[in-house]
């Protein structure tokens, strides 16, 4: 069996890996310019008439374009892990101890694998970045959000082994995990 686990608010509680990881790096390591204008234009997003799912593509892409991986890597494996230490749900971890865990996510991947690696998760599906060989992100290459998520886990695993396994999320969309995994676990606050 395996036991897959949703990461914000579930896994990580009261933190937003993809938009808190990215506000919190841009005001730490970019010029506050940069920062206020990135912050703005992913603002400005919202008042879009389009979807939520797109408004995040747009939103991802303003606040993470152009920057480069290697060195969010480096702040989410020294600073932002240590950030996380008191908001992890270590319950997951002991009642699941010897079961392997995979990280299944929306959230970016630079913190989402930072935080499946440092925890000992057996693999992670999460939105994935394009980049460029002088390794800048520009773009989304996989994304994990809602029923892709369904999408990018198929992939990976047979209908058997998804049929097999439980899924631990916050996530309360209804009837969209329950139809493909044995059980399905609401966590709340």
């Amino acid at each position: 069996m395996i036991v897959f686990v949703d990461l914000d608010d579930t896994f990580v509680k009261g933190v937003n890996n993809t938009w808190d990881f990215i506000y919190h790096f841009l005001k730490e390591r970019r010029t506050i310019a940069e920062y206020m204008w990135r912050k703005l234009l992913a603002r400005l997003v919202d008042m879009f008439p389009v979807s939520y799912a797109k408004k995040r593509v747009l939103k991802i892409l303003i606040l993470f374009g152009l920057l480069k991986y290697k060195v969010l890597e480096k702040y989410a494996r020294t600073i932002w892990i240590k950030r996380l230490k008191n908001n992890i749900n270590t319950e997951i971890l002991r009642n699941f101890h010897g079961i392997s865990l995979i990280l299944l996510t929306a959230c970016t991947e630079i913190p989402a694998k930072v935080i499946s690696q440092e925890f000992g998760f057996s693999d992670c599906i999460c939105t994935e970045f394009k980049v460029t060989r002088s390794g800048r992100i520009v773009g989304i290459k996989r994304d994990a959000f809602r029923r892709r998520k369904i999408l990018l886990l198929k992939e990976k695993f047979s209908s058997d082994v998804i049929r097999k396994s439980i899924y631990l999320t916050d996530d309360q969309e209804k009837g969209l995990f329950e139809s493909i995994f044995k059980k399905v676990e609401y966590l709340e606050d």
